[in-house]
């Protein structure tokens, strides 16, 4: 019983952190085009401006990491975890707090333009990338959610692939945002949570 309500709580926080990436990622979209490497260093050309939403974006994928969490707890329960489904979880884990820390760290000291950014997004978004694909795969094959969902995590997890910041292409988040809200929604409204 426990379990199943920690599972439907976590189904309520990814609902709502997909909802926040959307909305940050929609709030990134309307700032003017940021410049991408060696552009930044030319006249009139910086990195866009991040101080609205990278709270909303950082709370975005802390929520949705505990939507993850849900989904782990499930396939464990289910005992269809397996390797994928740690190295899966581990990577995201780092790719989140890989990301976090570079926002954060942009945020807090750089007013939006820290140099070394890259450092933390480059790996960060492929950890998270790589993670939620072991996930998705995972979940696919332990048969724990509806696999329209995991296909559309397994979908918008390979279009984060094209994901940038400083461009239109930021909005290759939203799909991801979405998977989220579904997922979060299979988990809240399944009674039995596959236990």
């Amino acid at each position: 019983m426990a379990k199943s309500n920690l599972i439907r709580l976590s189904g309520l926080a990814a609902i709502v952190g997909g909802t926040l990436l959307i909305g940050s990622v929609v709030a990134i979209a309307f700032q003017p085009e940021g410049c991408i490497a060696s552009e930044c260093g030319l006249p009139g050309r910086s990195m866009r401006e991040w101080s609205a939403p990278a709270p909303f974006f950082i709370m975005a994928l802390l929520l949705i990491t505990m939507g993850a969490a849900g989904l782990v707890i499930r396939a464990r329960a289910a005992g269809h975890f397996g390797i994928s489904g740690r190295v899966g979880q581990s990577s995201g884990l780092i790719g989140v707090a890989l990301l976090a820390l570079g926002g954060g760290i942009q945020e807090l000291f750089f007013g939006g333009d820290f140099p070394l950014m890259p450092v933390f997004v480059i790996p960060g978004l492929l950890a998270l990338v790589t993670g939620f694909l072991l996930i998705g795969i995972t979940i696919l094959r332990a048969n724990t959610l509806p696999r329209q969902v995991v296909w559309l995590l397994i979908a918008a997890t390979l279009a984060m692939a094209g994901f940038n910041d400083q461009n239109a292409r930021v909005l290759m988040a939203a799909p991801l945002g979405m998977a989220w809200m579904a997922i979060g929604y299979a988990l809240w409204v399944d009674e039995h949570a596959g236990l």
